[in-house]
């Protein structure tokens, strides 16, 4: 096929088949290199698209955990409200216990007073308490007695003449209520006879 070709026209066809081969040469090197950018491209976003996507999963979950505290806070801050503003009450346990508390304890005259009796909260307490007093077996009148001094004191108070020449039940009582996790320290009228014992039913604690 060649055998007529001059030898110029060789060497001019040698030298083009060249050309053609290194053209061929640097087009599979350009592939080769567009492939491996290329895939390293798309490599990188999509590692970029999994670290968002990871950043977006811990977002919504801290934003979850969050949200769950706060409501959690919001439940307590509930709860603690309501359990303010409850009633107070003596459960049957605390009855149970302080009567057991009072079994073998002296007994003596106990009158149960209150300061306002347009609180109804108060009034039912001090009825629970005064109950509770007689089944325990102390004698406390046929009702609760009003004072008419101007100001309640809060929670329960065991007042005697003098704390420290009491009749000594007012003790018993004390360590009764103390039992069943209610503070009742005693307090002194000078105006009592000293065989008088009063429990006093003040407001709820603030």
């Amino acid at each position: 096929m060649f055998n007529g070709l001059s030898d110029s026209s060789l060497n001019s066809l040698s030298t083009w088949l060249h050309l053609i081969g290194l053209v061929g040469v640097v087009c599979v090197a350009v592939s080769f290199a567009g492939g491996y950018f290329v895939n390293g491209q798309l490599v990188s976003r999509a590692d970029k698209t999994v670290t968002d996507e990871g950043h977006l999963l811990a977002a919504a979950r801290a934003e979850s955990a969050t949200e769950e505290v706060q409501e959690k806070h919001t439940q307590q801050e509930l709860a603690d409200a309501l359990a303010a503003n409850a009633a107070r009450q003596l459960t049957e346990a605390q009855r149970h216990d302080f009567i057991a508390a009072l079994k073998d304890a002296p007994k003596g005259p106990v009158e149960v007073y209150i300061y306002d009796d347009h609180d109804t909260e108060v009034q039912r307490y001090a009825n629970q308490v005064r109950d509770t007093l007689i089944m325990a077996g102390y004698d406390c009148g046929e009702k609760i007695s009003i004072s008419s001094k101007p100001f309640s004191p809060e929670g329960i108070l065991v007042v005697v003449e003098d704390p420290r020449n009491a009749p000594v039940y007012a003790g018993a009582i004390q360590h009764a209520f103390a039992q069943i996790g209610i503070d009742a320290p005693a307090a002194r009228d000078s105006n009592l006879d000293s065989d008088r014992v009063v429990v006093v039913v003040g407001r709820k604690f603030d």
